[in-house]
């Protein structure tokens, strides 16, 4: 998965909630970890995989300086949703922690790998198996960070994401899993003075015991698929993407034909190399850059979700082979901007089609996270209001955002509904 680049930060009780997880979760990331009882009966809902809520906070919490990993991001989410490509590369930056030890970090703020990904350990809208495997990445930064207490650079690690293959491949899919599963080589580099942990995401469709045999070709050690989150083996740095694909193929080719993982026809059509999604995506970055720059100004969140999910379209468009984009190549972002916000012919049809969501191992489409489940409008009277001379203002109860004169206007409009800072609904 491509990292946050801001954690969620747990209330004590949350906190004391993950001790609890904690000590029942062994250390190879097995899925043992028990889940409160307090989390029992709590709705479920499945995730976004692209959460344009979270992004939209932080454009607006950061500005131009989160533009670029925005933009990393949704390419990241691109390239799995909807380009499948067999090969994905991401990475950590590796900084002294508190201690003086290795710490993973991730985005402008250099927050802390282990604290993102807690998050959906602690998220009681997720299913009891979500929640444990979430827990074998809280798990691999613990054990990737020891292992770079006295690593060098070239330094070479592997980890394996296999699927739930106890959970029905249906009840997955809800949650933006399915039939693949991943293998992961991380190489310790320097660049520009930066040490960082990059990594490379080998996508498979072994069956459990291949998983077994594949992990004893690459580390001598022999582990059982439901034993393999979180584990953290060192191999050979000579090992390389190409390596480990050739082996999962031949793993893959003699499996029995009764235990073989046969994806349906359209998750094998059209896959996409980075290569190829790294030249498409450039064509339409005008087009992220403007939905970004709605983040950043605070626009409706309506309006942002309908422009970024017609750039969805359009790289959906492009996998199916139905469009090369280049249309868009030469377009500068001011003509981007005409073009979506006078909803031109270049774009009416993407912006307006149904809309299909991609799915990924986080989750399905894209959304804001809190919009989509409560649309109760903002109004004078859900707002903290109080009174300077004959002013009336209007101020968010969960942030420092105060409305101006045309915000104002369009709350008692009902153009706006949410503080545009925070997300915050009342």
């Amino acid at each position: 998965m491509i990292t946050e680049a801001r954690p969620y930060l747990p209330t004590p009780k949350e906190a004391s909630s993950w001790q609890d997880l904690r000590k029942n979760a062994s250390i190879n990331g097995a899925h043992d970890a028990l889940i409160p009882q307090e989390y029992a009966g709590v709705t479920k809902s499945a995730p976004f995989a692209f959460d344009l809520g979270r992004e939209n906070q932080l454009a607006q919490e950061y500005g131009k300086n989160y533009q670029q990993y925005f933009l990393e991001n949704a390419h990241y989410y691109a390239k799995e949703s909807y380009g499948r490509v067999p090969i994905s590369e991401y990475e950590h930056k590796i900084m002294a922690g508190k201690d003086g030890k290795p710490e993973l970090v991730l985005g402008p703020e250099n927050i802390s790998a282990r604290d993102s990904y807690l998050v959906p350990v602690l998220d009681k809208t997720k299913p009891e198996w979500y929640q444990r495997r979430s827990m074998g990445d809280v798990v691999w930064v613990e054990n990737m960070e020891k292992m770079l207490e006295n690593a060098e650079d070239g330094d070479t690690y592997v980890d394996f994401s296999p699927t739930e293959y106890n959970v029905d491949v249906e009840e997955r899919k809800k949650w933006g899993y399915g039939y693949h599963s991943f293998v992961r080589l991380h190489k310790v580099v320097t660049e520009d003075g930066q040490k960082k942990l990059v990594s490379r995401a080998i996508r498979n469709y072994l069956d459990a015991p291949e998983q077994t045999a594949l992990f004893e070709q690459l580390t001598g050690e022999v582990l059982d698929a439901s034993q393999m989150l979180g584990r953290v083996e060192r191999v050979n740095p000579n090992y390389s993407q190409a390596y480990v694909k050739a082996l999962a193929s031949r793993l893959y080719d003699s499996t029995p034909i009764e235990r073989k993982i046969i994806p349906p026809s359209e998750y094998l059509q059209n896959i996409k190399s980075e290569e190829e999604m790294n030249i498409a995506l450039k064509k339409i970055d005008a087009w992220l850059e403007v939905v970004y720059e709605m983040m950043e100004r605070g626009e409706d969140t309506h309006d942002i979700l309908k422009k970024f999910r017609g750039w969805e379209n359009a790289l959906r468009d492009y996998v199916n082979e139905k469009s090369s984009l280049e249309k868009f190549s030469k377009m500068s972002r001011q003509d981007m901007k005409v073009a979506l916000y006078q909803e031109s012919d270049q774009v009416k049809d993407l912006l307006e089609r149904a809309y299909e969501p991609g799915t990924n191992g986080c989750g399905a489409g894209s959304g804001f996270s809190e919009t989509e489940r409560n649309m109760t409008s903002m109004t004078y009277e859900s707002m903290t209001k109080t009174t300077e001379g004959a002013c009336p203002e209007i101020k968010c109860k969960k942030c420092t955002w105060k409305a101006n004169e045309r915000e104002v206007d369009d709350i008692t409009k009902g153009k706006l509904n949410k503080c545009p800072r925070c997300g915050w609904k009342p």
